[in-house]
């Protein structure tokens, strides 16, 4: 046998055991591959998480008086009650006779006035004339100055006594502040109305808002123009904070805010609750619900390593909300833990990664969005 031969019969027996051995382990990795579970995985995501306390409000307006007339007398005129009316609109008539009369008096009076000064610069302007010719005592045409001007200032102050009636004749018709609801009547026709006791209630149904009371510790987490959400009869809205009075009272440890609500089915004094933050905003890992195994008073996910192995983690429940769960436990953000096949898996037993199942990437799409 030349050496060639045998050099050539080496690299036969060299092939025959490289293919044996590869043919081996691809065995090996199939009968791994047929061995191991197959499961189905979601990844763990981190979530921002704030505690929130829920206070109770009432719907209010933002305009609301009680009107009362600025002059007493006898009532001739009240608009009813469920009457809207627009602002500057007439809402109630007092008797104005009494100043009507008094009004021709005090026209009466400026006319007596105005002829007197009349009466008075004639005499005044004689007076000067005889003063030019010395014919005149200095002193007198003194003393016709003055009453002159004591008469001047006599009928101003009654000019301002007529305006002063003017104005009672005016608002002896009362007029509306605001556009609104007459929702109340403390006074009848034909009563006499004191000048400043209410004789009617306005409100504006169109400018609403909740006034709600929250503990002081919760005030310290909310600021104006903040985002809360708003609860009330079959409506869940999410709105904002118009305004914080920082002030607590020293009784019952509470301070008042104000909220806006759109336009809506809204009744003056209708209950409602306002959910508000009660605490910083905390970070806090979620998986999907499908994730937990409960088995024996304990919980736990099994956490898919990069052997493809499935490892049992421990973990806590926390709040959840449809199909995702805050956990506490030894897990990371962008672990892959089972969703599908945990039932009967054991620790450190190989896994089988399949396709993600529409379950979990819609969860995925939900970790995502928020």
């Amino acid at each position: 046998m030349t050496s060639q031969t045998v050099v050539r019969k080496s690299h036969q027996l060299v092939s025959l055991l490289s293919t044996f051995v590869l043919v081996t382990a691809r065995a090996s990795t199939l009968a791994a591959d047929t061995n191991a579970t197959p499961v189905e995985v979601t990844k763990v995501v981190l979530q921002s998480e704030q505690t929130s306390v829920w206070a109770p409000g009432t719907v209010v307006s933002r305009q609301t008086a009680n009107i009362a007339p600025e002059i007493s007398g006898r009532l001739d005129w009240l608009a009813e009650v469920g009457d809207f009316v627009s602002v500057g609109d007439s809402i109630a008539r007092i008797n104005d006779t009494a100043w009507q009369i008094q009004l021709r008096t005090d026209e009466a009076e400026i006319r007596r006035l105005e002829a007197n000064e009349e009466f008075l610069h004639r005499q005044l302007e004689r007076f000067r004339t005889l003063s030019d010719s010395n014919s005149m005592a200095a002193s007198e045409l003194d003393r016709l100055t003055m009453d002159l001007k004591m008469l001047e200032q006599e009928r101003a102050a009654r000019e301002a006594r007529r305006d002063g009636t003017l104005y009672n004749i005016e608002v002896a018709t009362v007029v509306a502040p605001f556009s609104g609801l007459v929702v109340e009547r403390n006074a009848e026709v034909g009563e006499f109305a004191r000048a400043g006791d209410p004789i009617l209630r306005i409100v504006n149904t169109a400018a609403l808002e909740v006034r709600a009371r929250a503990p002081v510790n919760v005030a310290k987490h909310v600021q104006p123009g903040q985002s809360i959400v708003l609860e009330g009869g079959d409506s869940r809205i999410e709105t904002v904070v118009r305004a914080l009075v920082p002030t607590g009272d020293d009784r019952s440890r509470m301070v008042e805010l104000r909220v806006d609500i759109p336009a809506g089915d809204w009744v003056v004094g209708e209950a409602v609750r306002i959910a508000l933050p009660n605490g910083a905003k905390l970070e806090q890992l979620a998986i999907s619900r499908d994730a937990l195994v409960l088995r024996d008073r304990e919980v736990y996910v099994f956490k898919v390593l990069e052997n493809a192995t499935a490892k049992r983690i421990s973990v806590r429940p926390g709040k959840g909300a449809g199909d995702v769960i805050t956990v506490e436990g030894d897990l990371d953000t962008g672990d892959e833990v089972v969703i599908r096949g945990a039932e009967t898996l054991k620790d450190g037993q190989a896994v089988r990664v399949l396709r993600k199942s529409t379950v979990a990437q819609v969860t995925e799409k939900m970790f995502d969005k928020g």
